[in-house]
């Protein structure tokens, strides 16, 4: 697996600080992997329970998640110094996905009302 060496667990905690949405989650062996594009490349945390591990480097875009998850653990596997990202609350995968009501969702789900709701399905 080809790395980039960045400040990839600067660019986490900036992109969760900013409320930028994560590009995908993947469902992992390990954990759940949030995945970010950064630069034509991924930048990824792996959560464990309420553990966020990252690592200084990004991924090509060509690594599968599943890689990504098992190098994100092994890289941080005994080691006593793991970062954990204490700026960023725990927070359910429900809420990580998106399941948990906003005001912008409140607001488009008024204005889609008022055009007729959710188209009908055939």
């Amino acid at each position: 697996m080809i790395t980039e060496s960045v400040s990839a667990t600067g660019i986490v905690r900036d992109y969760w600080l900013r409320d930028i949405a994560p590009y995908r989650i993947f469902a992992t062996s390990k954990g759940a992997l949030s995945l970010w594009v950064w630069n034509n490349h991924f930048v990824g945390e792996l959560a464990i329970g309420d553990l966020r591990l990252t690592v200084p480097y990004a991924y090509r875009n060509t690594a599968s998640p599943e890689d990504i998850a098992n190098d994100i653990f092994n890289h941080n596997e005994g080691d006593t110094t793991v970062e954990i990202l204490s700026a960023i609350p725990p927070q359910s995968a429900a809420s990580i996905l998106g399941s948990i009501k906003s005001e912008r969702k409140a607001a488009a789900a008024r204005q889609n009302g008022r055009k007729g709701g959710r188209p009908k399905s055939k």
